[in-house]
């Protein structure tokens, strides 16, 4: 096994050890889970590495490309929500009512939230797309995810009989997502050339963070699945469907809009992909009686990470190509 092989998949590698891991010692994860504070501290530790890293100036550049921002926040906000929904009740016909409400709220914590900060963006820089705008949609839907997010659960689930304050998960968010990415930007504006020993080692610690969110996923979900072990599958197709459906929906979207090469590459990456950080907050934080709540957060983690880095070298070839004339 060569080291480019390791470099470019340490991560997916870490993620199918860790799997295994949570579901045969527990203990770990279950702690993380139940102390209220852990969670919290790590997600607002990645979103800050991300506001950090992230270029103002080009994201200021790209900020009016309004068709391609519109795109990729109907995809996250509209389609995922409406799509999920739809598949839940595909695939988790046949379970009893307990089991089948909690397929349909997993589904949904998942399918509810923003854009992921960290592989769209450098999915799209290594298949040579406009990696400027991967930022922008990124932030933008972290960034606004306080509102749509608890909105969008808030509406879903109603007729679930799923009870939360909306208010009060949009100021947990606020504190927990919107604060350290805005601070992140701050810390950039003053510290950014002293941190050029560390950057390597802030790109690589929100991967190692998100590892810690997997193995406290399946860890909490170790017992009910142990009862069912075939509710995995149904998770593993629901959201690979899911993720093939975004995916190629937004391909297709952005050719019909006629946008540029380097353009529907961070469109269709942004558009199909979520952040796992934020819905493991909210999962511990609103949704703690689901104890499968985590499991499609990580199941579609790892396919969109999978997935996607295969197609790096599509989009790269599309892009590499020559304009055609008009």
């Amino acid at each position: 096994m060569n080291t480019t092989f390791l470099q470019r998949y340490w991560f997916l590698l870490a993620l199918f050890c860790v799997i295994p891991l949570g579901l045969a010692w527990p203990a770990g994860g279950l702690w993380i889970k139940q102390s209220g504070w852990v969670t919290p501290l790590l997600v607002a530790t990645v979103l800050g590495i991300s506001g950090f890293m992230a270029d103002t100036r080009a994201m200021l550049r790209q900020a009016t490309n309004w068709p391609a921002i519109l795109m990729v926040f109907t995809s996250v906000y509209v389609v995922a929500p409406l799509a999920a929904w739809q598949l839940a009740k595909v695939f988790g016909s046949g379970l009893p009512d307990a089991a089948s409400a909690h397929f349909l709220e997993a589904m949904l914590i998942m399918a509810a939230q923003a854009s992921t900060m960290a592989s769209a963006v450098a999915l799209t820089l290594l298949a040579r797309g406009n990696s400027e705008l991967a930022i922008v949609v990124a932030l933008l839907t972290n960034m606004s995810t306080v509102l749509f997010t608890p909105v969008i659960l808030r509406l879903a689930l109603h007729a679930e009989n799923v009870s939360f304050v909306t208010s009060r998960m949009m100021l947990n968010m606020s504190c927990t997502v919107l604060l350290p990415v805005l601070l992140g930007q701050l810390l950039r504006r003053y510290y950014w050339e002293r941190a050029e020993a560390i950057r390597a080692v802030l790109r690589v610690a929100p991967q190692c963070i998100i590892l810690v969110f997997v193995y406290t996923g399946f860890a909490a979900a170790a017992q009910s699945l142990k009862g069912d072990s075939g509710i995995l599958f149904r998770y593993l197709g629901c959201c690979a469907t899911l993720h093939a459906l975004l995916l190629s929906g937004n391909i297709l979207a952005a050719r019909c809009l006629h946008l540029d090469g380097p353009t529907q590459t961070a469109v269709s990456f942004a558009g199909a992909q979520k952040t796992l950080p934020n819905g493991i907050f909210l999962w511990e934080r609103f949704f703690a009686a689901n104890p499968q709540g985590a499991v499609p957060l990580v199941f579609y983690h790892a396919i969109q990470l999978l997935v996607d880095t295969l197609l790096v070298g599509w989009f790269e070839k599309q892009n590499r190509a020559p304009a055609k004339p008009s």
